[in-house]
């Protein structure tokens, strides 16, 4: 939605760099200003459309507080970037809401280390995104119950935890409606029923959580994509109300089973990535029942500790299904191995061209006899099996992961 602006706004970021800076505004397409100091020689500020403060290559010394009423002059603005300026956000108490343009917030690079409560008033924006600010804590109450944020990003921060009243409340509903993104934080805990029932997209890659409790996805039944890559989930999360879930990314875990039941409600998914994670028994039983015409089913089990994988016997065939598997990765056994090759070739199941392309040129294992290997060193010879798996992830220059299958999905690419 925002990609024009924002390539627009990186080639003059990139073009101001690169001049002299004379502690002035320059205007261009947007207003670019070196300091919070120049805006207030701006004249005209009920002009102004975009506005960016800062630049990436320093931060302000000393770091400044602001807060929003500051830019209630600026009354036609739609677009406002603060880079390397702020060490604090002022809360603002008894300012209830604001009637301007503005649809874009982004705060970047900064040094706030806490979102207080108050510290936004009543917004109602597209996006707000306040990525690598090294903030720790989110006060409850940090958005005005008024707010309404379509696209809230909170990536590349040092948040621990979730509270309720962050980005909802209890009595009043969601604050952000429709995608929260928590990439690469340290969150760990998450409470319950303090994520907003609206929500479409949720991603908290690159986090520590072990495990998210039923009560916070439970109420997420508009939910259409779920990021949890790069975690140390020992299971899946309770999914059985996501109904509408389309995309769901559980690899780089450490889930070792999934049960028969555990995706039977996700009657409009179109991707399952499990790779990555330390599942040793898994069955096609359980993803067989989610297959429908009108889409895709690509589903990912690479990078695991698969010996086999039972097709259970199903005899419908999924020729007109566009079904496809990621394999490779696992130490199947070999005779194990030909049967899944088999049962796909006569269920009409596709295995990616990236796993049939390392199966086939031998650059690597694909499968160990097990039957020639004294029962006391096969988790030895499977551990030696891995690991050179592993060391050889640089051989691999096609696609063994299915986030590239995204455009072929209709899933959506959040900036």
């Amino acid at each position: 939605m925002f990609a024009s602006f924002y390539a627009k706004l990186g080639f003059i970021i990139l073009v101001s760099l690169l001049q002299e800076f004379n502690c002035e505004c320059r205007q261009s397409y947007v207003t670019i200003c070196d300091s919070l100091e120049d805006i207030e020689k701006l004249i005209d500020k009920e002009n102004f459309m975009d506005l960016v403060v800062g630049n990436e290559t320093r931060r302000a010394n000393p770091l400044k507080t602001y807060n929003l009423h500051s830019i209630i002059p600026f009354n036609k603005l739609i677009s406002l970037t603060i880079i390397g300026q702020l060490e604090r956000i002022s809360p603002l108490f008894g300012r209830c809401q604001f009637d301007y343009q503005l649809q874009v917030l982004n705060f970047y690079n900064n040094d706030i280390k806490k979102l207080e409560k108050g510290s936004f008033p009543g917004l109602n924006l597209k996006k707000v995104s306040l990525v690598n600010n090294d903030i720790e804590i989110l006060e409850p109450g940090m958005l005005s119950t008024t707010s309404k944020i379509e696209i809230m990003d909170l990536s590349d921060n040092k948040i621990e935890v979730i509270e309720d009243s962050v980005f909802r409340y209890r009595h009043r509903g969601p604050v952000v409606t429709k995608t929260i993104i928590l990439r690469n934080n340290r969150i760990s805990y998450i409470q319950a029923k303090s994520l907003p029932e609206t929500l479409k997209i949720l991603y908290l890659d690159g986090n520590k959580l072990r495990e998210i409790q039923d009560d916070v996805m439970q109420p997420l039944s508009e939910l259409r994509e779920l990021s949890l890559s790069r975690n140390q989930l020992y299971k899946v999360p309770n999914l059985s109300n996501a109904t509408k879930l389309e995309f769901l990314n559980l690899s780089y875990n450490n889930i070792e089973t999934v049960d028969n039941s555990t995706f039977q409600n996700l009657s409009t998914i179109g991707l399952i990535d499990l790779s990555n994670n330390k599942i040793r028994e898994l069955s096609f039983l359980p993803f067989s029942y989610l297959i429908k015409r009108y889409r895709p089913f690509v589903l990912s089990l690479g990078f695991n500790q698969l010996v086999s994988f039972d097709f259970d016997n199903i005899t419908k065939t999924y020729e007109n299904y566009k079904v496809e598997l990621f394999l490779y990765g696992n130490p199947f056994e070999c005779r194990e191995f030909d049967k899944i090759q088999l049962a796909m070739k006569n269920l009409k199941i596709k295995q990616n061209q990236c796993d049939v392309k390392f199966h086939s040129e031998g650059k690597t294992p694909y499968c160990l006899n097990y039957h020639s290997i004294f029962s006391l060193y096969v988790p030895d010879v499977q551990k030696e099996f891995l690991k050179l798996i592993q060391n050889n992830r640089k051989l691999i220059s096609c696609h063994l992961y299915p986030v590239n299958y995204f455009s072929n999905l209709g899933v959506a690419c959040v900036a």
